[in-house]
């Protein structure tokens, strides 16, 4: 296959894989699902994120999702984002730095490309880059704007 079209092929399949994702309801059950399991409220696991209840309320229906800053007070809280994000379980700790790479990549793309990428779409690029460059034992940051960039 022709270079060109391979590179094709790639960004067609994770886009289909993304588009899976965009049209799953997993992330609200699953976020209920581990609030259960830690034995919170709604009002409880707010109260640890430092949010209102409406915006849990909201995840846990699809209507939203915990930005960076909500991720990061749950997991100091004790809950599993891992599974939260991705439906994994976390047997490890999260890694926090390829996370923010992620995070950064994302909003340098989008700004570039003078884009406003929604925060479902943000996640879900989130999680689809979180899972292509966890399975690494590390990652160079510039691994991520480029493969962002080969997509657009």
């Amino acid at each position: 296959m022709m270079p060109i079209l391979s590179k094709c092929v790639k960004i067609a399949h994770d886009v289909k894989y993304l588009y899976k994702f965009m049209n799953s309801s997993d992330y609200g059950s699953r976020l209920k699902d581990e609030r259960n399991r830690k034995g919170l409220t709604q009002e409880e696991l707010a109260q640890a994120l430092g949010t209102s209840r409406g915006t849990v309320a909201n995840c846990e229906i699809g209507k939203s999702f915990l930005d960076m800053k909500l991720l990061e007070r749950a997991d100091q809280a004790g809950v599993d984002i891992l599974f939260i994000v991705t439906g994994r379980r976390m047997h490890s700790n999260l890694n926090w730095r390829l996370l923010q790479a992620i995070n950064v990549g994302i909003n340098n793309w989008a700004s570039e490309h003078n884009m406003v990428v929604s925060t479902q779409n943000h996640f879900l690029l989130q999680k689809l880059l979180y899972e292509k460059f966890s399975q690494h034992e590390s990652f160079d940051s510039k691994e991520i704007d480029n493969y962002l960039r080969s997509a657009a």
